[in-house]
């Protein structure tokens, strides 16, 4: 399970240990779960950003979202790992955009490229009835190309 969440990845040490667990420790594990960014999360509880990393570094904290995650998310795995992928979207598109070097901006624009073609959909087509039909079909289309040129 600790694979599927996103919030269990971080294995740094965490040096600041949060003792015991607040209202507010709960309500954050649910909006991380829904796949609400960090730093929206911290904005939401008037904190900063590193201390909502701190308390994903707790070892509590990372039982609570597995927990969490069982008792209310299990059927919806996917839109947590959406969630999650959203942030990262925002996160290479911040490196992108304002990368300390070249290279760094460089690689993180390439990388959603790439992200992004690879998930282009491809043209769904309705199956021919005959060679002849789909020929016909592709004649039009490239006449309505160069049309279009």
């Amino acid at each position: 399970m600790e694979s599927i969440l996103p919030h269990l990845h971080d294995e740094r040490e965490c040096t600041n240990i949060v003792q015991k667990e607040k209202p507010w420790h709960r309500s954050l594990a649910y909006l991380l779960l829904q796949g609400v960014p960090q730093n929206e999360c911290a904005k939401q509880f008037d904190c900063s950003p590193q201390m909502i990393s701190i308390l994903r570094r707790q070892e509590w904290f990372k039982a609570l979202l597995v927990q969490l995650a069982d008792l209310n998310f299990s059927g919806d795995m996917f839109g947590i790992l959406e969630g999650a992928a959203f942030e990262s979207i925002t996160v290479l598109h911040d490196i992108a955009l304002g990368g300390k070097s070249e290279q760094v901006r460089v690689s993180a624009a390439t990388t959603l490229l790439d992200k992004f073609l690879k998930h282009q959909r491809p043209k769904e087509t309705k199956p021919h009835d005959s060679p002849q039909a789909e020929l016909d079909e592709l004649d039009r289309e490239i006449a309505a190309l160069e049309n279009e040129v």
